[in-house]
């Protein structure tokens, strides 16, 4: 609770810091866009919108501030702003590591306008360039109605063979008989000695044994 009053307090003073040099000496545009990337990053997307676009004119080649503009826009559920945005980033040499945000976000963007065919195309240009955000894939709302489009399922297993290679690799799977649960007896008996579950874990890269009887238990 604290921490949030401070951060309200903090962002008042950068507003009125603001507002206050605007009307009498020009601030430096270094430090009025580290203003707006304060509100940027405290996800005050109307405050950071309004002086992205302020600060930002058709000349600038700076596409981090380009793409939190168009992001802005995109919080504030305003499709078209963000992706005008967007694109601009996407003229001005996005870093790499700036360019899986910015494509899947604009993926993201044009599913909210029902484009799909973009959607996708920018979801692979997201994944080419590092995307690997299966959680989001999995539930964002803009994919929802995707799940069972065949090439967004087969973006999926891409993006899952790249986190978890093992699951693909053969030799890695030679013991994947023994995963499940087994009722374990004392060799050529019928004297029950305990519970095994062995669970495949780690991305298909290793196997855990979950072992229970009376006189033990362990992993």
């Amino acid at each position: 609770m604290l921490i949030r009053k401070l951060k309200g307090i903090f962002l008042i003073i950068l507003m009125v810091f603001y507002f206050l040099n605007g009307d009498s000496q020009p601030v430096s545009n270094n430090a009025s866009l580290q203003i707006a990337d304060s509100f940027y990053f405290a996800n005050d997307w109307s405050n950071a919108e309004k002086l992205y676009t302020q600060l930002l004119k058709d000349t600038s080649t700076n596409s981090i501030e380009w793409q939190r503009l168009g992001f802005a826009y995109y919080n504030l559920e305003k499709p078209d702003e963000a992706l005008m945005n967007f694109e601009k980033a996407e003229k001005n040499n996005p870093p790499p590591g700036m360019q899986p945000f910015l494509y899947s976000r604009m993926a993201k963007t044009y599913s909210l306008k029902n484009d799909h065919e973009k959607t996708l195309e920018y979801l692979n240009k997201a994944v080419a360039a590092g995307y690997f955000n299966l959680k989001e894939l999995d539930s964002a709302k803009e994919f929802v109605s995707l799940q069972n489009d065949p090439n967004f399922k087969e973006l999926k297993t891409k993006v899952y063979n790249t986190l978890y290679p093992c699951y693909k690799n053969a030799q890695a799977r030679e013991f994947d008989f023994w995963a499940g649960e087994w009722d374990v007896y004392v060799t050529g008996t019928k004297n029950y000695a305990g519970h095994s579950l062995v669970q495949i874990i780690s991305g298909g890269g290793a196997l855990l044994e979950n072992w229970d009887s009376q006189s033990s238990s362990g992993k």
